[in-house]
């Protein structure tokens, strides 16, 4: 409604009102945004734009929108409504964005008695040259209404109205040409597609879609030719890669199991990803070749990974594990211990960066890959009298 537009965008108004002077705070959309780094907050342009999904963010949420903040200009552009993901290829001059549509019903065509000549979906306008048609025993007609629906009604005139699904009481339905085709209703399934388009949202091109039960976020290899993720069905997850222009699909690493964070390597020759093994309690970290070719098992663990992070040449992984102490079933320690591992992709072997005693997270690698950097909570089960956590950040240098 215009009240509802209006309302909006005096809220976009007072959002751009912030002071956007160095070291301070800076509220740039005042709705919830979900947070992290999956969720696909980009920068562009030197850090003079940034593109992110509100206000809620999820693929799912009919408001989801893709949004650009311009910091210089100091405003927020609105660039495609039902959408979510949004990932700037690495030279800055595509955008990736993925939209959700749900399960519908609709009506298939094919022609001939038995239903097995060029099913396809039935759209009235294009069938025109079918009409009117009468079901098998003559007791019902279809025919085009004046404002292009399909409609049905009796062999005598009578009671007519849209058609439905419980109106298909015939397999096959005869035209006046005596040409037979047979009509069903299908259930497409939700489906996922994801669009390439210009940092400004024009020229956009519909690269790939897929019914399925989730999509992870798009990622661009470091030349910004080719693009990653996952895709998960209620039966199984598979990881797929494809030009940036949706050519040459590849489908690789099919499992039951679930899987997530998946990441380029920085030389855009491998790929990372994390295995859930859920009848075995476990979670894996694997490895591939970018064509699918060769994937490995790096690292096996009873915890939780996370925070997956490539080193600048390739050659290390450093992830978050997240481990609770349980005896016969109950939880010793509370919060989970959480630790730093750093796995060498030659040697194979886990390298523990932090123990039991700190509570680290969210390492990262120093942009020429000789340190990591993480956070640590130093009193995790004694926060003082003010119930306040105390963190610090860990440099640890590795060569």
């Amino acid at each position: 409604t215009a009240a509802a537009k209006h309302a909006r965008k005096r809220q976009e108004n007072q959002a751009l009102s912030v002071d956007l002077s160095p070291y301070r705070l800076k509220t740039l959309y005042s709705s919830s945004v979900e947070a992290g780094p999956d969720h696909g907050q980009v920068w562009r342009g030197l850090s003079r734009e940034l593109y992110f999904a509100g206000p809620k963010g999820g693929l799912r949420a009919g408001d989801s929108v893709i949004l650009r903040a311009d910091l210089q200009g100091r405003k927020i552009t609105r660039l495609r409504e039902g959408r979510g993901m949004p990932a700037i290829s690495p030279d800055g001059t595509a955008l990736l964005s993925v939209g959700f549509m749900p399960s519908e019903h609709y009506l298939e065509m094919a022609d001939g008695y038995d239903g097995t000549h060029a099913p396809r979906r039935f759209i009235p306008s294009r069938e025109s040259r079918y009409f009117p048609a009468w079901n098998a025993v003559q007791t019902r007609v279809l025919f085009l209404g004046t404002d292009g629906r399909l409609m049905i009604m009796h062999s005598n005139g009578t009671n007519k109205h849209v058609f439905n699904p419980k109106d298909l009481d015939s397999k096959v339905w005869l035209s006046d040409k005596r040409a037979a085709f047979t009509l069903q209703w299908r259930d497409s399934g939700d489906r996922y597609r994801v669009w390439c388009s210009k940092p400004d949202g024009t020229d956009e091109k519909l690269i790939y879609e897929a019914e399925a039960s989730s999509i992870s976020p798009p990622q661009w290899s470091a030349d910004s030719k080719r693009v990653a993720f996952i895709i998960g069905k209620h039966t199984e997850s598979s990881i797929r890669t494809l030009n940036a222009d949706g050519s040459w699909p590849r489908n690789f690493f099919t499992t039951p199991d679930s899987l997530s964070l998946l990441r380029w390597s920085p030389d855009g020759l491998r790929l990372a990803w994390i295995c859930e093994r859920h009848n075995q309690g476990v979670q894996e970290l694997w490895t591939a070749e970018v064509q699918g070719l060769n994937p490995e098992r790096i690292m096996s663990s009873r915890g939780r990974l996370s925070s997956l992070s490539w080193s600048p040449q390739s050659k290390h992984l450093a992830l978050q594990e997240t481990l609770d102490w349980r005896f016969l079933g109950l939880r010793l320690v509370k919060p989970d211990l959480n630790n730093v591992v750093m796995v060498d992709l030659v040697e194979r072997l886990p390298r523990y960066m932090t123990r039991y005693g700190l509570m680290s997270r969210q390492p990262a690698y120093a942009p020429q890959g000789d340190a990591i950097g993480y956070f640590t909570d130093q009193r995790p089960w004694y926060p003082g009298l003010l119930r306040t956590r105390s963190s610090a950040l860990v440099i640890s240098q590795l060569f």
